[in-house]
């Protein structure tokens, strides 16, 4: 991967990979399932696990009925980081669409820049796929032109999710936008964003966002 440097500054790669051209050719279809695309782009082969989903629902509700980064630790820590979920079939009771229903309500927090939501976010990453992985990747793609110190933070410390890749970088919300003009406004806004406060810490998180930015802008 990319090196970390000792100066708090963003690294003559990164700047100069944020100062390109940017280019437009088309609006690319975004956000399906991008959280699992690529699952294993920054971690390797896991050992798997039995989701515990009675006690991962509890949490989940504890949590969004007092939110705190104490009560976000008891939902991460039953989603381990470097694990993969062995079944999702296991959720016979339905305790997956109980869960991710209610993303709504983790959205307004990450919206507000709450650290302990992001490090939510990236552990249900890991049970989700479909509609689902598409809100959670628009939520955390939104994130990097509002919170982008939060966001890059929260990769760091989840790069090694079996579900986390950097596409979600380039993810539309759900809602989407209405002109190719508007997606690229965004996503020019999302660069520059990380560019002004990526340090040599998250050098190497930027420097992937970053690539995925362009990738999306480019013809």
């Amino acid at each position: 991967g990319i090196q970390l440097g000792v100066a708090q500054r963003p690294s003559a790669a990164l700047l100069a990979a944020a100062e390109r051209p940017v280019r437009w050719a088309a609006r690319m279809k975004l956000g399906r399932a991008i959280l699992p695309v690529a699952a294993l782009l920054l971690v390797g082969a896991a050992d798997t696990y039995i989701v515990d989903w009675p006690n991962l629902e509890k949490a989940w509700s504890e949590y969004l009925a007092s939110p705190s980064s104490s009560s976000a630790s008891k939902v991460v820590a039953l989603l381990p980081a470097g694990r993969r979920p062995s079944h999702k079939a296991a959720d016979v009771d339905g305790a997956v669409s109980r869960i991710l229903d209610r993303l709504g309500d983790l959205q307004a927090m990450v919206a507000t820049g709450t650290p302990h939501a992001f490090e939510v976010a990236f552990a249900l990453s890991d049970i989700s796929d479909g509609e689902y992985s598409e809100w959670l990747s628009g939520m955390l793609g939104e994130s990097i032109r509002t919170h982008p110190r939060i966001l890059l933070a929260s990769l760091k410390t989840n790069h090694d999710r079996v579900s986390v890749s950097c596409e979600f970088a380039a993810a539309e919300p759900l809602g989407g936008f209405d002109t190719a003009e508007e997606y690229k406004a965004e996503i020019k806004a999302r660069r520059a964003a990380l560019v002004a406060v990526a340090g040599a810490d998250t050098n190497e998180q930027a420097a992937c966002l970053l690539a995925e930015l362009d990738r999306a802008l480019s013809p």
